[in-house]
């Protein structure tokens, strides 16, 4: 009998079968398609085991329905399951989905366990709608307290592409994108753009490389083809008399939504190659008035229904 099998045997103990499942997860052997089956087993057991198991696939697009789907469980044991390996994933598209959840569906076990993923996340961007709770007076204040300091300020986050499937699949081999590896590539670069007659911000991403220029190219994730980036938005660079400077940047990127903490990792750049710039940040942020905004997040997954 395979493993798959033997999970998959409604004859065996379920909870032989959940950890089963958990170690074969773990070591890289099962994939989330094999784990969705599990999740429509009758147990409860099984299903919070086949919603653990889903941690160990961070990067793997798949697991984000899968996830979904999990927080709509009849079982507030699985949906408490689902959210603690969704933090564990430290996955950018999970935590306004875990908001918007906590404002609109979550019962008190839940609101404990977002407090917990949000934490174990260490995503800046819910450091807002933390905030708006560090002065409740209730059980859970001191995870409150917890994941606004994992949270405020984390330079080091990295975030996924949030867009469909179709788009990140078509990012994957784009040719076009120009690596910053010195001011003089603008030279050339930034020439043959104006040629074309578009003289327009650039659109940026900043990976473990360092920075990347669009070019031609307008699509954040196109930039990045696919991975996860550590900054992302538009440039205006400008050459004057004493060489290049950086006139504009922002964080906008409708794909990676980073927060405005990201920007040393473009300042990195900037001082390596002595391209003076605007050394307290971003000349303009985004969203507007920030991520905990209810217009941000009523385009967001579990977002309250207007009725």
């Amino acid at each position: 009998m395979s493993i798959l099998e033997q999970i998959l045997d409604k004859n065996e103990d379920p909870q032989r079968r959940g950890r089963l499942l958990l170690k074969e997860a773990s070591s890289g052997r099962l994939k989330p398609h094999t784990i969705e089956e599990v999740m429509n087993e009758d147990s409860e057991y099984l299903r919070s085991s086949a919603a653990l198991a889903l941690a160990y696939f961070p990067d793997d697009r798949t697991a984000y329905p899968l996830f979904m789907r999990l927080l709509e469980d009849d079982s507030f044991y699985v949906r408490g399951d689902a959210i603690l390996a969704m933090g564990k994933t430290a996955n950018s598209r999970f935590t306004f989905a875990l908001i918007n959840y906590f404002k609109n569906r979550a019962n008190h076990h839940e609101r404990e366990r977002i407090m917990m993923a949000l934490a174990l996340s260490k995503d800046p961007r819910a450091t807002a709608f933390l905030q708006e709770h560090l002065d409740d007076h209730n059980h859970f204040a001191q995870l409150v307290r917890n994941a606004y300091d994992h949270c405020k300020n984390n330079a080091s986050f990295v975030y996924a592409f949030a867009g469909s499937d179709q788009l990140w699949k078509g990012s994957l081999h784009i040719q076009g994108r120009i690596f910053l590896g010195s001011p003089h590539i603008l030279d050339t670069a930034l020439s043959q753009i104006r040629r074309y007659g578009l003289d327009r911000p650039q659109t940026y991403i900043v990976d473990e490389r360092g920075m990347w220029i669009g070019g031609l190219i307008g699509e954040h994730v196109d930039v990045a083809r696919g991975k996860k980036v550590l900054a992302a938005g538009e440039i205006i660079f400008h050459k004057g008399a004493q060489g290049w400077r950086v006139d504009y940047i922002n964080n906008r990127s409708n794909g990676y939504y980073p927060d405005p903490a990201c920007f040393p990792h473009i300042a990195r750049t900037f001082k390596k190659f002595s391209i003076p710039y605007n050394k307290e940040g971003f000349s303009e942020t985004f969203p507007k008035e920030g991520f905990n905004d209810p217009e941000f997040l009523a385009f967001q997954p579990f977002a309250k229904r207007k009725r």
